[in-house]
């Protein structure tokens, strides 16, 4: 500024007609005159104060907008995935809701306030326009409530998906008619299951809605198959009932088809068992009589095997039994078979090492 009120003054002495109008008694050039001047010193003083004064001003007026800085230097999709783990850590779904109403409302007022700053200021003989830069501002904030808000969606979007997609799976699973005690022992427990659990399944309900109602409240749109969904809760879940009650009288009367089944299947097995201690006793190499030890070693074998396959039919039995409240046959035979062949097993060993 000093620079240039000296260039500006010091031209003027190149400007003829104002040469010729100076006294030729007075040596001093007309810069001179000038700029020695009481008024001239007067008007450069004020300047120079007016552009002091207006730099400070201005500096103060950009550090003043600096307090909305966090908007964009923060890490938003950092801050995000923390906020995200703190609200899956929260002991209920109220205070999930809380802490996203909290956020949602702390940067929907910073838009307010922001919009409500002043947008032009006048220092001096400059005019700063903060337009842009508020405009900028506020769509940070809608950024940042769009964040919270997608998040908010996506929890709600998936809880409520899982509910429905809850209702369909296992509609379908008990809609399929048992055709063993495997599939009906099957479609007992996961009827019984449910059914305990209709208290627990309904409280999910009002946490889903409150979260879609805090989305309406600050105006978030969202899909139309979720509209469709949440409208019809209440109905899908009434519906799911009336099945676990169908379920309940169909599973009843194969129940009671399978019964004579199993009773025939437990007296066959029982049967089974005490003809397995039998057959064993001629089976099993208990004499060495006729007897080598490869032929030793495969009667064990094959008396393994037998074991194993009673043993897995009576797997098999057993959640039948458990349906109709009734009495496994006594083991007893197949765990004495069972000893008998680790008793063998370990004589035939010691034998084969000493004859070696």
């Amino acid at each position: 500024m000093n620079k240039s009120c000296e260039i500006l003054i010091h031209s003027l002495t190149y400007i003829q007609i104002l040469r010729k109008e100076m006294r030729e008694e007075d040596s001093r050039g007309f810069y001179d005159i000038v700029t020695s001047d009481t008024d001239v010193i007067k008007i450069l003083s004020t300047i120079q104060r007016g552009k002091s004064d207006g730099a400070t001003q201005l500096q103060s007026w950009l550090e003043y907008w600096s307090k909305y800085e966090y908007l964009y230097t923060e890490d938003m999709e950092k801050t995000i995935e923390i906020f995200s783990k703190h609200v899956s850590e929260l002991s209920s779904p109220g205070l999930q809701l809380n802490a996203f109403e909290e956020q949602i409302t702390t940067y929907r007022d910073r838009q307010f306030k922001i919009q409500d700053e002043q947008s032009s200021h006048k220092l001096y003989c400059v005019q700063i326009d903060c337009s842009m830069l508020k405009s900028s501002l506020v769509d940070h904030c809608v950024q940042w409530q769009n964040s919270f808000y997608k998040l908010l969606n996506t929890m709600a979007r998936t809880e409520l998906e899982q509910l429905h997609d809850m209702f369909e799976s296992n509609t379908k699973k008990l809609e399929v008619k048992p055709l063993n005690l495997d599939q009906l022992a099957q479609s007992v427990k996961l009827r019984d299951s449910l059914d305990s659990s209709r208290d627990d399944i309904e409280a999910r309900f009002a946490p889903v809605r409150d979260q879609y109602q805090l989305l309406a409240q600050f105006d978030v749109s969202i899909s139309e198959l979720e509209h469709q969904r949440l409208t019809s809760l209440s109905s899908a879940w009434s519906s799911f009932g009336k099945m676990l009650e169908k379920s309940k009288v169909k599973l009843q009367k194969s129940k009671k088809d399978m019964r004579s089944d199993l009773e025939q299947a437990l007296l066959e097995f029982e049967t089974m068992m005490e003809t397995l201690r039998e057959e064993t006793k001629t089976s099993l190499p208990y004499s060495d009589l006729d007897t080598n030890f490869s032929k030793a070693f495969e009667m064990i074998g094959n008396g393994e095997i037998r074991v194993q396959q009673t043993k897995s039919r009576m797997q098999d039995l057993q959640s039948g039994a458990e349906i109709f409240n009734m009495d496994m046959p006594d083991d007893r035979n197949v765990k004495l078979v069972e000893n008998d062949i680790e008793l063998l097993k370990s004589i035939w060993t010691v034998r084969l090492i000493v004859f070696f």
